[in-house]
């Protein structure tokens, strides 16, 4: 398996001007909202201070406008949308990842010529952004841990694609986030 560096977890949220509000009130740094009309959405990072460098940053999500967002929201709700992965050599990536589980999108076969991005995808499961970045700077991530409503066995496909972060959630849990050492309910992000 070549190198990976999990990039971002983004949740689809209602608004992101509220939920930015509810992580800052917990002391963690929001950063300035970006709007992005062409997919339609308005986009805040979260981090732990406003000098934090991660990888694994928390991405919010707000659909403004038609487009996959809106899309997303009006099917499954808020929640989590995708993780991202960067990766040295997209090419190489999809070659090694085949019997992985995953699926290209469709979306995929204009993205990676264009932007060397391929989205995968999986019934039931949140997508996943693959993009082409040769970065190797060792960071720690900010989103450390990620618990999700899904079949334990499910646990295997994220792995196979070197997302070792991530695992279901027992019947007495709810879906959350563990943020530099601190567990946060998904819910509450909503």
């Amino acid at each position: 398996m070549i190198d990976i560096s999990f990039d971002h977890l983004a949740v689809l949220v209602e608004n992101v001007d509220s939920s930015a509000k509810k992580l800052s009130n917990l002391g963690f740094h929001a950063e300035s909202a970006s709007l992005w009309p062409d997919e339609g959405t308005k986009e805040i990072y979260i981090s732990l201070n406003q000098k934090a460098n991660h990888t694994g940053r928390l991405l919010l999500i707000e659909a403004l406008g038609s487009g996959p967002y809106k899309k997303a929201l009006l099917k499954r709700g808020p929640g989590i949308h995708h993780f991202a992965l960067q990766v040295p050599d997209l090419d190489l990536y999809i070659k090694n990842i085949y019997t992985s589980g995953w699926y290209l999108h469709l979306h995929s076969l204009e993205s990676i010529s264009n932007r060397k991005t391929a989205w995968l995808t999986r019934p039931h499961l949140p997508l996943i952004e693959v993009y082409q970045e040769n970065n190797s700077e060792n960071k720690t991530p900010f989103v450390e841990k990620i618990k999700m409503e899904m079949d334990p066995q499910s646990r295997i496909y994220f792995q196979n694609i070197g997302l070792e972060c991530i695992s279901a959630t027992s019947l007495e849990e709810k879906p959350g986030l563990f943020l530099n050492n601190q567990w946060l309910a998904l819910d509450a992000l909503l």
